[in-house]
């Protein structure tokens, strides 16, 4: 019982003492308060990877056997993996892996991205893989819609000005480009003339591929200097590939545009973004972690008020 009157007696005595520590301690979290990072979700770490495969536009059936078959067996061999769930649909899959519960995700991660580069020679061309591991910060906490001109105009507007301006902001993790076309150039083949000059599809698929030629020659020295010299095939206009040579005919040399229309185009669509003026391109902005997220909000705000976009496009 007389602890409680020493004690009292104690903080009475150094009074000044206990005063000067609690508003120490009173200011130390009214500073740490202010730097805090806050956020819609709280800062936890989950034991899954998830690894998405995409491959143009094979059936499930096909993805199963190409494309996924190879990954699991790779991703079988991460030390950790309790459990591993696939989801396939039409051109695209998604392998869940969950581990053991304490497990070191940083470690795992990069074990789990091994394994897909060393699946990756057995994948089809032009697959694309992507392996990440799942956090809140992954979540995106804000999104922004282009309009205005056409698809193309919009996607590219978002690729080469929005998502760059975004990226360079303090804070910002993933910056996602969604909806809109891609530009690229369509070569529409006529069978009966391609018929006539005794190429199948397929040589003629080669013939193209290798007339784009983007290389280094060689190099020489100049003024103390080693200059490259590059050998290169201008293919970014239909005009200028159309004229590409494919074979040599009895009436001269063949060019693509002798059995194929070449003409501006885009990809088949797979995803179609609306906004309620009509169509749009979403670019969709995360954080990273510990950031906080009304800082980001607030900059990438700003940043967005002060872009400079294409004439007809806000």
């Amino acid at each position: 019982m007389s602890a409680g009157p020493d004690l009292f007696a104690i903080l009475t005595r150094y009074r000044t003492l206990v005063a000067t520590l609690g508003v120490a301690l009173l200011i130390a979290g009214v500073v740490s308060l202010t730097r805090l990072g806050s956020g819609i979700y709280p800062e936890v770490e989950f034991p899954r990877i998830v690894v998405v495969a995409r491959s143009a536009d094979l059936t499930p059936t096909l993805m199963q056997a190409a494309v996924v078959r190879p990954l699991e067996a790779a991703l079988a061999s991460v030390p950790g993996v309790r459990r591993m769930r696939t989801r396939i649909i039409r051109g695209a899959a998604e392998i869940a892996l969950q581990l053991e519960d304490g497990s070191d995700m940083q470690r795992a991660l990069q074990l789990a991205g091994t394994a897909v580069a060393n699946a990756r020679d057995g994948l089809p061309p032009g697959t694309d893989v992507e392996t990440q591991k799942i956090t809140p910060a992954d979540f995106p906490i804000l999104s922004f819609d282009v309009v205005g001109g056409d698809a193309t105009t919009r996607r590219e507007a978002a690729e080469f000005i929005v998502r760059p301006a975004f990226s360079r902001a303090a804070g910002v993790g993933r910056v996602e480009v969604v909806g809109g076309d891609s530009r690229e150039i369509e070569i529409v083949v006529d069978p009966g003339r391609l018929a006539a000059t005794g190429l199948t599809p397929s040589r003629l698929a080669a013939r193209v591929k290798d007339g784009i030629v983007r290389t280094v020659a060689g190099r020489f020295d100049q003024n103390r200097q080693s200059v490259a010299v590059t050998v290169t095939t201008d293919g970014s206009d239909p005009e200028t590939l159309a004229r590409l040579p494919i074979a040599v005919g009895l009436n001269g040399t063949l060019r693509l545009g002798d059995v194929a229309d070449v003409v501006p185009g885009a990809p088949d669509r797979t995803l179609l973004v609306h906004d309620h003026v009509g169509e749009a391109v979403q670019v969709a902005v995360a954080r990273t972690p510990q950031a906080s997220a009304p800082d980001v909000v607030a900059e990438i705000e700003a940043i967005a008020a002060a872009l400079n976009l294409p004439r007809g496009l806000r």
